[in-house]
């Protein structure tokens, strides 16, 4: 995947280890742990993580410094939809009212 699909994939894994998360406060309750606390995480805060386009620093193998990694592919490092970016925002909390409609 390219890095900006990526940063959807880790939103996506961030909000199942929320739900991990609140299993392991429910356990640590059940045994007398005191002071776990979850993370607090959204959209933007993964978003902060998307390093963007990459561009070869150095001159390797073929490729010359600023160029920009898989340039004939498109669909490779590049920016998602936006329709999938907005779907996202809704996903953490789950909005139903948008995700369910689709």
């Amino acid at each position: 995947h390219n890095p900006r699909e990526a940063s959807r994939m880790l939103l996506q894994a961030v909000d199942m280890a929320r739900m991990g998360q609140t299993k392991l406060v429910e356990i640590a309750a059940a045994n007398g742990i005191k002071d776990f606390k979850t993370s607090n995480l959204g959209f933007e805060d993964i978003q902060k993580f998307n390093p963007g386009e990459l561009y070869y620093k150095v001159d390797v193998n073929n490729h010359k410094a600023g160029e920009r990694y898989y340039a004939d592919e498109k669909d490779v490092n590049g920016n998602p939809p936006k329709e999938l970016l907005e779907h996202d925002k809704e996903l953490a909390p789950y909005n139903y009212q948008v995700i369910d409609k689709k």
